[in-house]
């Protein structure tokens, strides 16, 4: 059995799963599951199995507050830049939105923001839509992470946007569910890279 679940009238949601306590909470604007001490970000079309059968998420997005959305710090107005330390292994990120910047500091979660930043620098000969998927098994080996550290990675990285008041944070790692890809939702992108000798930039100017 699968049902549409449209809209929730409290934002925690008890879940009978089939073997674990689990339920569904309203976050920061995305809604999360936890399971067992495990937290993870369900996503519009996902399948949830609970005993009396298996239901599929349908995710309706709030109505902007205002109706000059256009004038607010929204994912696709960002400009990213990481300054990448090779020997410390810090990855600083600040950010620009109209004219405004904000430091979003070193935090052990950029290292797949980068990591997918990279990704998207080096499609960028490609139309901007089809710029930096990358398949979810990949990166996962690539950076030697388990399915839920990724996961809690991409919820923290969504946090830290909407802290410093990015109204639609969920679009800062975007995905598609089918075919189990994700990418950096962010166009503009500069990465610098620091070592003693040396230091070189990457910068991608094309707005999505």
């Amino acid at each position: 059995m699968s049902a549409a679940i449209s809209r929730c009238p409290s934002r925690t949601i008890e879940v009978s799963a089939t073997t674990r306590p689990s339920r569904l909470r309203h976050q920061q604007g995305q809604w999360l599951l936890e399971e067992a001490g495990d937290v993870r970000t369900i996503e519009d079309g996902q399948t949830l199995p609970t005993r009396v059968g298996t239901w599929r998420v349908h995710l309706t997005r709030p109505a902007a507050q205002t109706g000059d959305y256009s004038s607010a710090r929204t994912v696709a107005s960002l400009v990213l830049r990481f300054s990448v330390h090779k020997y410390t292994g810090h990855i600083e990120l600040a950010a620009q939105s109209e004219g405004d910047s904000f430091d979003l500091m070193a935090c052990a979660h950029h290292l797949l923001l980068l990591t997918l930043a990279r990704a998207r620098l080096a499609d960028h000969q490609l139309p901007p839509v089809q710029q930096g998927w990358v398949h979810q098994h990949a990166l996962l080996q690539q950076l030697d992470f388990k399915a839920n550290h990724l996961h809690l990675d991409i919820h923290r990285i969504r946090r830290q946007f909407a802290e410093v008041g990015v109204v639609d944070p969920g679009n800062i790692v975007e995905r598609r569910p089918a075919a189990r890809q994700l990418r950096i939702g962010v166009a503009r992108i500069k990465i610098v890279e620091h070592d003693n000798r040396r230091m070189r930039t990457e910068t991608n100017d094309v707005q999505a």
